[in-house]
């Protein structure tokens, strides 16, 4: 578990230094070097919150990886009509021009009435243009955050962040010349319930590697939140990427599970056997429909009514994956 310094938003990287560090992604002995200079690596970004608890009884939550989250308006009255108690999410740019530069994750909380988290996995160091937002004679990113966090009807009482093994190289030879800073992570936090405490997490794994890779993030992600959890019962939900680069997607054979089940974490009653993901509008994305990516892990909770919400906004696909959910409380 990483050193976490709440913040109300994450510390920016100047664009000069953004571009100096671009023009040293040849070299990979650089990334560690730099990483360690970008404070925002350090910080979970915390606002908005409502000053009250979450509800008794039993707890609705969802996971979803919104693509870079290209629809924030959108996504979040999607997010808003369902009534979540806690949303999981994945995939969000803040400060990105791809994405039009907005605060996708405040926007998201905003139209649920949520508070929100946010964890740097990735400082972009490349700006591709949007092709939904047009940013007239904007050519930067405002300031290239990419991570996951969390939108949730109360304040957590504690966070952390968990920064995964590296098993991919985004900075010096990164597919599609998409040259980034930082790794895969999770952020983890614990909310107070009547009786008790609940512990969830939000994770990404590695899409650029195979099941072993994706075994040795689970392992330290699991190692992790037993430290941080100390007890408390927990969820962890997210896009786990089971089944990439595997020949039809097939998720059966990844060690995640197997290494999860050692851990004490059930996920049949969680999640439904069907795919999660679908097409996009977004150029250059992986145009599938048959992948289980994203799951949620449970220990000490009993899970009742998992869901797949298709994330369409009437005709309009939000992301290339669908929104995972799942009704959650404490096992006796």
């Amino acid at each position: 578990m990483s050193a976490t310094r709440p913040v109300t938003s994450l510390t920016p990287v100047a664009p000069k230094r953004r571009r100096a560090m671009l023009a040293a992604a040849g070299n990979s002995a650089e990334h560690a070097h730099l990483h360690a200079q970008v404070a925002a690596f350090g910080e979970v970004a915390l606002a908005g919150f409502p000053e009250r608890p979450l509800p008794p009884g039993p707890l609705r939550v969802a996971a979803w990886n919104v693509q870079q989250c290209h629809f924030p308006l959108r996504s979040g009255r999607l997010l808003a009509a369902h009534g979540f108690d806690i949303v999981l999410l994945s995939e969000l740019d803040v400060g990105m021009r791809r994405t039009g530069q907005h605060d996708s994750i405040r926007l998201l909380a905003e139209a649920q009435r949520h508070g929100h988290a946010f964890g740097l996995e990735f400082l972009e160091l490349t700006a591709p243009a949007s092709p939904f937002h047009p940013t007239r004679s904007v050519e930067a990113n405002l300031h290239g955050f990419h991570g996951n966090g969390l939108t949730a009807a109360a304040q957590p009482s504690a966070v952390g962040l968990i920064h995964l093994p590296s098993e991919a190289d985004w900075f010096s030879a990164p597919r599609r010349g998409q040259h980034r800073l930082g790794g895969r992570m999770a952020l983890a936090a614990r909310f107070a319930r009547a009786g008790g405490s609940i512990v969830v997490v939000s994770v990404h794994l590695e899409s650029d590697t195979g099941p072993a890779g994706r075994g040795r993030q689970m392992a330290h992600l699991l190692e992790a939140v037993d430290a941080f959890a100390a007890g408390d019962p927990v969820l962890i939900g997210g896009d786990f990427n089971a089944g990439a680069r595997h020949p039809h997607r097939d998720h059966r054979d990844e060690p995640l599970f197997d290494i999860a089940r050692d851990h004490g974490y059930a996920w049949e009653d969680f999640n439904l056997s069907a795919p999660t993901s679908r097409h996009s509008l977004v150029p250059n994305a992986a145009q599938q429909a048959d992948a289980h990516y994203d799951w949620f892990f449970a220990r000490g909770l009993v899970g009742t009514a998992p869901r797949i919400v298709p994330a369409l906004d009437g005709d309009t696909p939000l992301s290339d994956h669908e929104l995972i959910a799942v009704t959650i409380e404490p096992a006796a």
